[in-house]
C-alpha cells in the first residue's frame, strides 16, 4: 500500500469506519482510496500535483447500474470526513480533528 493511500485512511479514521461495517479498496496506480457501505461507494483519490483530494460519490441500483455519480475536486483533507459523514448519513465518535 502506497504511503498517501495509508495518510488518506488515517486522516479519515479508518478504524472507527472499519469496526462500523466499512469495506475499503485502494489502488496504488491511482492513488485512491475507496469506502464502501452497501449500495454507496466515496473514491478518494490525491491529486499530487496540487497536493489536494477529489472526491467522487457513486451510487449503484443492482449489481452494475450507476443511478448517482457525483464528483468534487480540490477538497482539503480536513473536509473529508463532512461528506462522508454525510453521503452515508453516519456520525462519527472520534471525529478526525486537523488543526
Amino acid at each position: 500500500m502506497d504511503q498517501y493511500i495509508k495518510e488518506i485512511a488515517t486522516q479519515i479514521n479508518y478504524k472507527e469506519l472499519l469496526m462500523c461495517g466499512f469495506k475499503f479498496v485502494y489502488s496504488n496506480k491511482d492513488l485512491s482510496l475507496t469506502i464502501r457501505k452497501g449500495k454507496k461507494f466515496l473514491v478518494i483519490s490525491l491529486d499530487r500535483g496540487k497536493d489536494l483530494y477529489n472526491i467522487r460519490k457513486v451510487r449503484y441500483k443492482g449489481i452494475a447500474e450507476i443511478i448517482q455519480d457525483i464528483k468534487i475536486e480540490g477538497l482539503f483533507c480536513d473536509q473529508i470526513a463532512n461528506i462522508i459523514e454525510e453521503w452515508f448519513k453516519f456520525n462519527y465518535i472520534n471525529k478526525p480533528i486537523f488543526s
